[in-house]
């Protein structure tokens, strides 16, 4: 269970997985990964969190039924699909894998650079794409939320 962090670390948090976060309804792998992704999202969203950019399996991957170690074994080339899902999106925030920032400066790269038509790019190959297009209206207002980091 991810917990809010006070002391100054850091979230690690794959560039994937922030729209992952955006476009987050309550679905997920299991009963676990779901409760996982909520508490990460509470997490992500707190004005006194630093989130890591990283390539490997993250807090969001902790509690995921396909990850073995650092790697998603899903699929036969899941670990290489998420890694350039990864760096498409970094290179869309103007950040590096090892960035560490505040959220509400991360959410902001992510408001001004990223809109929901740009997601069948970003996103190409994702399973949950189509869910996430089906609310991609959601997804732009979901994106405010990028405005009101809590305190």
């Amino acid at each position: 269970m991810v917990k809010r962090k006070k002391d100054g670390a850091s979230l690690e948090i794959r560039a994937h997985h922030l729209l992952c976060l955006l476009g987050f309804r309550g679905l997920g792998y299991s009963k676990e990964f779901t409760e996982n992704m909520r508490n990460v999202l509470a997490t992500a969203f707190s004005a006194d969190t630093l989130l890591k950019i990283v390539d490997r399996c993250d807090a969001i991957c902790a509690s995921c039924p396909y990850r073995e170690g650092s790697e998603c074994v899903k699929k036969k080339d899941s670990a290489e699909k998420t890694w350039r899902q990864d760096q498409r999106i970094a290179i869309r925030l103007g950040i590096k894998i090892g960035d560490e920032l505040p959220s509400r400066e991360l959410w902001a790269l992510v408001r001004g650079r990223i809109a929901p038509l740009d997601l069948p790019q970003l996103c190409d190959g994702c399973e949950w794409l189509d869910y996430c297009l089906r609310f991609s209206a959601e997804l732009a207002s979901a994106a405010s939320k990028c405005n009101n980091v809590r305190e």
